[in-house]
């Protein structure tokens, strides 16, 4: 179990904390300088990136025992979920991007807890 999990772990890498020392402000104050910008940017696509990869590959895994299905999605979860709650709540409320906020933003912890849900599940 714990050698399946370490696909899921590399999520992890992109969920760091960053300094607030990096996150420079434009002149007004409420959008992050380009620099500071294209730091959260590259977090959160990163993220998404490789969320995607390896939910693909395991969406279409089936695990007929209910237990062993629950079990599993719960473990998924512990490895990161949490984490990233703590890191979107975080870095979602600040406007790292002029235009294309949603396009980062677009797994809020719900969604990503309810596609973990979906994992394992009989087609």
């Amino acid at each position: 179990m714990a050698k399946y999990l370490t696909h899921w772990e590399i999520l992890n890498r992109h969920l760091t904390d960053v300094d607030d020392r990096e996150l420079n402000y434009q002149s007004n104050k409420d959008v992050l300088s380009l620099e500071s910008g294209r730091l959260l940017k590259s977090r959160f696509s990163g993220f998404i990136e490789d969320f995607e990869q390896v939910y693909v590959v395991h969406r279409n895994f089936t695990v007929i025992d209910p237990k062993l299905r629950e079990t599993l999605q719960g473990d998924i979860r512990r490895v990161f979920l949490s984490r990233y709650k703590m890191f979107f709540n975080k870095y979602s409320r600040i406007q790292f991007s002029k235009k294309n906020m949603e396009n980062y933003l677009k797994y809020p912890p719900q969604k990503l807890d309810s596609l973990i849900g979906q994992l394992f599940a009989m087609q």
